[in-house]
């Protein structure tokens, strides 16, 4: 992990995890900020760590572009377009920013699985937050108790970032060895209890269609212990 790969891995671990929000000495840092700006500072300084050959030749970039052009364009028919201006400007373009430094930090195959670690490991962060720290609300809009608030993230926007963890922390549990298959099978757990706090109706259809992916796809492990690591977290 050089200067670049340090400094995305960090960005996607605050960015999905929310843990720096939980610390109040860490607010006035503005950690994701500032991450993002040394990422990008380490980017152009070491240009030849990243990965720049046929960059726009790949389909995840240009997929990347296109739905960035169909977003500015698209904010034209909008009903606000100051709205969707500062939606684009304040908060899309970080996803952007964040999106191009991954297709540029990844070399390889093992650049891939460290930011999957990453993401996994900031879904346990999150995991750990939603079951401890987030309290929970029953709405009277349908009488289910969920969480209330995740700082920047509300129960559904929680359920959805778990359950695509869910699927990269089964992929851990497959790559690694004693010690990574005993942390991936906790955040596996982890996130089964979270997607019970959200109370989200469109996690828990998610959550069927990543299970029957898993047991009818991966052929890699038996039957039985594919449907034993959707049954861990159900």
């Amino acid at each position: 992990m050089d200067a670049v790969r340090t400094t995305v891995w960090l960005l996607v671990l605050v960015t999905i995890s929310r843990i720096h929000q939980h610390f109040d000495f860490l607010r006035p840092l503005r950690p994701a900020l500032l991450l993002a700006g040394l990422a990008v500072v380490a980017a152009l300084i070491k240009r030849n760590s990243l990965r720049t050959d046929h960059l726009w030749r790949t389909r995840p970039p240009q997929i990347i572009a296109g739905l960035a052009v169909m977003a500015c364009v698209s904010a034209v028919f909008g009903i606000s377009l100051g709205g969707s201006a500062t939606f684009i400007l304040f908060e899309y373009s970080k996803v952007l920013v964040l999106a191009f430094l991954l297709v540029l930090a990844i070399r390889n195959s093992r650049d891939l699985l460290l930011f999957v670690w990453g993401y996994v490991i900031a879904v346990g962060l999150l995991s750990w937050l939603s079951i401890f720290v987030f309290r929970m609300s029953r709405p009277s809009s349908d009488g289910l108790q969920r969480i209330l608030s995740g700082y920047t993230f509300d129960a559904n926007d929680i359920g959805l970032v778990v359950l695509i963890g869910l699927a990269l922390a089964f992929l851990t549990f497959q790559a690694s060895g004693k010690i990574g298959r005993i942390l991936s099978t906790v955040i596996i757990v982890g996130i089964g209890i979270t997607l019970a706090k959200t109370g989200s109706r469109g996690a828990f259809v998610g959550l069927i269609a990543t299970g029957l992916a898993i047991v009818l796809l991966v052929r890699s492990l038996s039957v039985a212990k594919r449907a034993g690591v959707i049954l861990v977290p159900a």
